[in-house]
């Protein structure tokens, strides 16, 4: 009873902060919002790339100061490793079978954990508003290229359908092929001949000859309008993406400064430390009974 007495109280002493430096626990639950995948990538899978950047690390590092917390010394040997250890072992970033990704940070300090579970997701919706609107000015860039080359194919066409308007007398190819067609043969039936006829030979020619090219330009023409205005469509969802401040992370569950440490877990080392001398004292009770 003696031995079980002062186990306890050898456990809840062990287990104070005293001899074990208390650690607390807070965690964020985030989905990705607004991210344009790269290739067969999920969106959390993009996030969780982003939120394990050496970028994050490094400001993470910079920001609280965290080889002075590991009391690391920075111009030591190996330091480098010695700091990413303690980071990975106190900042776990995991995703879900919902496809949600959680964030958990452990530290000596409550308020340094909630600190840098928000700082990790102001960073990443920072990077992420940097890579989207890099990509976004890309797609503009690449747009305005493409716009001035159709731009410049309706000008052409434009002008083609001009000339041969002025040149072959040619307004609408369907429309005058059927008139032109209709009035020639009752010009033939009534064996007229003198100018109107003239005329009419000549636009007859004129359309068998060059009608076909003519039309060719209007269908190219509106092909190319219909093109155009889907460029323009792009172009301004890709302006939208440029301007609006999107958010990058819906936090579903926010961090909290947490009022309970996450460890030591006082009463399971009390536990241990009771069972253990309870084990020794038979075993002891045992060998010399033996003996």
């Amino acid at each position: 009873a003696i031995v079980g007495v002062v186990s306890v109280i050898a456990g809840v002493l062990f287990s104070s902060p005293i001899f074990i430096r208390p650690r607390y626990k807070t965690e964020a639950v985030l989905y990705p919002m607004n991210l344009t995948p790269y290739s067969n990538e999920s969106a959390t899978e993009q996030m969780l790339q982003l939120l394990e950047s050496n970028e994050i690390t490094n400001a993470l590092i910079s920001d609280f100061d965290l080889y002075k917390k590991y009391e690391i010394d920075p111009a030591e040997n190996g330091s480098r490793f010695k700091i990413l250890k303690e980071i990975k072992d106190n900042i776990q970033i995991t995703k879900t079978s919902y496809e949600s990704v959680v964030v958990e940070v452990t530290d000596y300090s409550a308020e340094d954990a909630k600190a840098m579970v928000d700082s990790i997701i102001s960073k990443v919706n920072k990077i992420a508003k940097r890579i989207e609107h890099a990509k976004a000015k890309a797609e503009l860039e690449a747009l305005e290229i493409i716009k001035k080359q159709k731009g410049q194919t309706i000008k052409n066409l434009l002008d083609s359908i001009k000339l041969y308007s002025i040149r072959y007398d040619l307004l609408d190819y369907i429309m005058q092929s059927k008139e032109v067609t209709a009035g020639y043969m009752e010009l033939l039936a009534r064996n007229v001949r003198g100018k109107s006829y003239e005329e009419a030979m000549g636009l007859y020619k004129n359309l068998e000859k060059q009608g076909r090219k003519f039309h060719d330009f209007h269908h190219q023409l509106n092909l190319t309008r219909e093109e155009y205005a889907q460029l323009e469509k792009e172009y301004d969802e890709a302006l939208k993406k440029m301007k609006q401040d999107y958010t990058f992370t819906n936090v579903i569950v926010s961090p909290e400064v947490p009022d309970k440490k996450a460890y030591p877990i006082r009463w399971l080392i009390v536990v241990l430390v009771f069972v253990s001398s309870e084990i020794m004292l038979m075993a002891l009770l045992m060998f010399k009974h033996k003996n």
